[in-house]
């Protein structure tokens, strides 16, 4: 069985547009969180984002799952902690360690930034039909499972 690939020249525009697309959210987040945050730097925002998707953990885990040094991990979570944004608790499985949490006013920076960014989407697709929409979120949906099943 043989199976068809698309063209070169069009997987090399979508990997681009992905890309690009990629890049605005990362600028317009790091600028909304700047806004937000009295001038965190980006690295620690995209900290207290991950931590905001995915829960409290470990630091060892957000380095891990982040792909960064523990020690860049460690130095963006003491930013984060000196402005207010996130805490240490005591592991409830291992008392020994500590987790990293967010505050109750690093949980508002982040809806904050997440109602802001949603906005400036949604005004971005205004133009676009119910349609093209709906295949957009079908078509993402479908890259983000087959990114996450490469793994």
């Amino acid at each position: 069985m043989t199976t068809t690939s698309a063209p070169a020249a069009a997987l090399t525009d979508a990997t681009r547009s992905l890309r690009g697309v990629v890049g605005e959210m990362k600028l317009l987040t790091k600028e909304l969180g700047r806004d937000l945050t009295t001038s965190a730097p980006v690295g620690a925002l995209m900290v207290l984002a991950h931590v905001a998707t995915t829960g409290p953990q470990r630091a060892c885990r957000i380095a891990g799952s982040m792909d960064l040094d523990p020690s860049v991990v460690s130095r963006h979570i003491r930013t984060l902690e000196d402005r207010g944004f996130l805490v240490r608790r005591t592991d409830a499985d291992d008392r020994r360690a500590q987790e990293i949490d967010l505050t109750p006013h690093g949980l508002t920076v982040m809806r904050e930034i997440s109602a802001q960014v949603d906005d400036r989407v949604r005004t971005v697709l205004d133009s676009w039909s119910d349609d093209e929409i709906d295949q957009l979120g079908t078509l993402l949906r479908r890259l983000h499972h087959g990114l996450v099943s490469a793994r």
